[in-house]
């Protein structure tokens, strides 16, 4: 996950480095959210190109991304009315993380996720 903020950053303009310093300083999470977010956007349009069969691993990648994505948002609650809840926050990093796995075992069996 750390890879690609610091391959996003790179490939940053200078003015967009600016802004997401600033984000980073109001929310840690903002440029991880954003990455995520692009790339499961990025495999949604994959799956509607694809012409793939549906299959029971990618019915459970599915679901796992459902269940992850649920519970960042719960974590993301807690955080926003706890900011100094430490777990929480652990948690909430260890989620994003799960999810850059998933995404990218998504993407690697060729967006067949219809």
């Amino acid at each position: 996950m750390v890879m690609i903020v610091v391959a996003f950053l790179l490939g940053s303009q200078p003015r967009d480095q600016v802004r997401q310093v600033q984000q980073t300083q109001e929310d840690p999470y903002a440029s991880t959210v954003t990455v995520l977010s692009q790339q499961e956007h990025d495999l949604a349009n994959m799956q509607l190109a694809s012409t793939a069969g549906n299959s029971a691993v990618d019915a459970s990648l599915r679901q796992n991304l459902e269940q992850v994505n649920e519970f960042i948002a719960d974590c993301e609650r807690r955080v926003k009315e706890e900011p100094s809840d430490e777990l929480a926050r652990e948690y909430l990093t260890n989620a994003y993380q799960q999810k850059a796995q998933l995404l990218s075992a998504m993407m690697d069996r060729g967006g067949s996720l219809n």
